[in-house]
């Protein structure tokens, strides 16, 4: 195998939760804000929701709560204290402006991601639409370390609004080094810098080599995505990026490429055999999926109702198991048909795309 990217050949078996579509910020580059995600409308209650995480996805053992905005979600706290007896390492991405009110989260996590995008309040506001009081938020760092004992990282995204030399003097960095002072005296633990997904140089796309000549992983799917800078006042500081499958603009001539190929097998596989893959999505209204939608239109709602048929499917097999049925077995080879034809349907309309975080 030529893949050294984790999220698709890590062996852990990882859920990502996103438990809301609701968030208080509007970051511009964001792929929920336009439409891009599946974002129901509907919402199962916090009860059905620890109950899938538990019983249902029992075996993902690592779990890592997105949103929208986590914190924006009236029932967090029941819902990781719900599930954190029964998982190995629970991590939560917030984007800081209710972490001062609601630190007390970390009590149930073992880590803390902040997406923290520009270096003062001012720049912060211009990609994210709002920020996070810089003052309150580095009280509430200080206490999750103190009372909760858990790592802190901050998470920044590359846009040129903040970092592009069309702004901002780019000699010597200075962005940079003003982001990792800024994390610094947050208290964080990490600082990690991202290249947009999904997202073109006229949307703001920065690449870390312009910001980290030579220290930015040159083969993300194939060596990994995550590198490294020298560590800044004992913070370690991350290079995350983008790979072959979430930048078409990065790599527009990466269809063919082996490795390309190799990944798509494997998302295709996942989608077809959803069981059987070693990473889900749950979303809001109880709807797991092998992977992020980010589709839009036929495919993301053949992807939705392929789970739901792939789900009952299973469901009848394993009731046939337990007493044999000649109705059951003959809505089982409807639900069989049924299921190939869609997995046809999938495979035509398929683009493959990774979506770690």
């Amino acid at each position: 195998m030529n893949i050294g990217c984790k999220y698709l050949t890590g062996g852990e078996k990882v859920m990502n939760v996103k438990i809301t579509s609701d968030c208080p910020a509007s970051c511009s580059f964001c792929f929920e804000r336009i439409g891009g995600g599946y974002s129901p409308t509907q919402t199962a209650s916090v009860e059905e929701l620890i109950d899938i995480t538990n019983v249902k996805l029992a075996d993902y053992r690592v779990i890592s709560i997105l949103g929208g905005e986590p914190l924006a979600y009236p029932y967090i706290m029941e819902y990781v204290a719900g599930i954190c007896a029964n998982k190995d390492k629970i991590y939560l991405t917030t984007n800081g402006l209710l972490l001062p009110k609601m630190w007390k989260v970390a009590d149930y996590l073992n880590g803390i991601n902040i997406s923290l995008h520009g270096y003062n309040e001012q720049t912060a506001e211009k990609v994210m639409g709002s920020s996070p009081d810089f003052a309150e938020l580095a009280k509430a760092i200080y206490l999750m370390h103190e009372k909760c004992g858990i790592e802190v990282r901050i998470n920044c995204n590359l846009h040129s609004t903040v970092f592009g030399e069309d702004k901002f003097s780019f000699i010597g960095g200075v962005p940079i080094d003003r982001m990792k002072t800024t994390a610094k005296r947050l208290g964080a633990d990490v600082l990690r810098f991202c290249e947009l997904q999904h997202t073109s140089r006229e949307d703001g796309f920065m690449s870390l080599e312009e910001c980290f000549p030579g220290s930015a992983p040159q083969h993300p799917l194939r060596d990994g995505c995550i590198g490294y800078a020298a560590p800044f006042g004992g913070m370690k500081i991350e290079l995350k990026a983008a790979c072959e499958l979430c930048s078409r603009f990065k790599y527009p001539n990466a269809g063919q490429d082996e490795t390309v190929l190799e990944a798509a097998d494997i998302l295709r596989k996942r989608r077809e055999e959803p069981h059987l893959s070693d990473f889900q999505v749950l979303y809001p209204d109880g709807t797991t999926m092998p992977e992020w939608i980010y589709e839009e239109g036929d495919l993301k709602n053949l992807l939705i109702e392929y789970q739901k048929v792939h789900d009952d499917l299973s469901e009848k097999k394993r009731l046939l198991d337990e007493a044999s049925n000649d109705d059951l077995k003959n809505e089982i080879a409807r639900l069989t048909r049924e299921v190939a034809e869609m997995k046809r349907a999938m495979n035509r309309k398929y683009e493959p795309s990774c979506s770690c975080w």
